[in-house]
């Protein structure tokens, strides 16, 4: 959208990515300079993931970039997964442009777009699959298209939905990387010794998510359950039975990508920081139709303490946060 505008009025695009700047050896002035080469260009300055300015360290780059929005040099826009109301009090006079995700027929001429007929393509190749099993944006589709496009080149064959899934884990791993894992598995249910007892509740797990719309939509339940649809299920016991392995087997069978949350990643001492993390973790991996796994769960899954002080009040609410986002993923 920024690019189509910008070129409405000949102007280039000048992008600024925030999860890079802050690790610059001076923020600030790293920033100063973008803004004048932007200016040099009459380049539209588009800063992605706006919402590291409202974390409570950012200050000083929050002031920094809201004189910017203020001075009237240079067009500059925000992008943002996050809560824009914050946002919009940078500088007066900042519009808001929502961008909803594309529908499914949106997704599917979007992938037929950037498939044309003359990119050959495998027989198992199925863009309806690709929008049935993911939920992503059309700068994903595109990107992925183009990857698994090389990809095929590369091996001199033509692009198969081998090529297109591996496209797709590469940009799920690209904006989960520093939060979770994207798990395969090539291990098989004849490799592993289950008890009948755990066989047939991994059956009845695996019933309930492959006939929920039967259930819910066809047979109608779904009028009565308007909230905690949620599956979820939880695997105890000592370390090296398999309760990893069988997640990603469960996985494999209902052909579902496999998100492992690496909780050392997560957890944060900042207020509000954890919420921010596992909220993302959530939103991806909703858009992916993923599985999350939590392991070592119990070290963020606690009982709820009683409250003695602030830090007990806080890790309160991440406790909450965590089993309302379960309830409806």
């Amino acid at each position: 959208a920024i690019a189509f505008a910008a070129d409405a009025r000949d102007h280039l695009v000048l992008e600024l990515d925030l999860h890079a700047l802050v690790f610059a050896a001076d923020p600030i002035d790293t920033l100063h300079d973008v803004v004048r080469e932007a200016c040099l260009h009459d380049a539209v300055l588009a800063i992605r993931h706006a919402e590291v300015l409202l974390e409570d360290r950012r200050a000083a780059l929050r002031h920094a970039v809201a004189g910017v929005m203020a001075d009237g040099r240079l067009w500059v826009a925000l992008t943002t997964r996050g809560d824009v109301a914050d946002l919009l009090r940078l500088a007066a006079g900042t519009q808001l442009l929502r961008l909803d995700m594309p529908t499914e027929t949106e997704q599917l001429r979007l992938w037929h777009r950037v498939l044309p007929p003359m990119i050959p393509r495998g027989p198992d190749l199925d863009p309806e699959r690709l929008v049935r099993r993911y939920h992503l944006t059309p700068g994903d589709i595109t990107e992925a298209a183009q990857a698994a496009i090389i990809a095929a080149m590369r091996d001199r064959q033509p692009v198969t939905m081998a090529h297109m899934t591996a496209a797709v884990r590469g940009r799920l791993r690209h904006r989960l990387k520093d939060i979770a894992d994207v798990i395969q598995t090539s291990v098989e249910w004849d490799d592993i010794v289950l008890r009948e007892d755990i066989v047939d509740r991994i059956i009845e797990l695996l019933s309930a998510v492959q006939y929920e719309r039967v259930v819910m939509d066809q047979w109608g339940f779904g009028k009565r359950f308007s909230y905690g649809r949620g599956m979820s299920a939880l695997f105890a016991g000592p370390p090296g039975t398999g309760k990893t392995m069988i997640a990603g087997l469960i996985a494999k069978e209902l052909g579902l990508e496999l998100f492992r949350v690496d909780l050392s990643r997560t957890v944060s001492k900042w207020v509000g920081e954890t919420e921010k993390n596992l909220g993302m973790a959530f939103d991806e991996a909703r858009n992916a139709r993923a599985i999350l796994l939590f392991d070592e769960a119990d070290s963020l899954f606690g009982k709820r303490t009683e409250v003695k002080s602030s830090n007990d009040r806080y890790a309160n609410l991440e406790t909450n946060y965590l089993l309302q986002r379960i309830e409806t993923f």
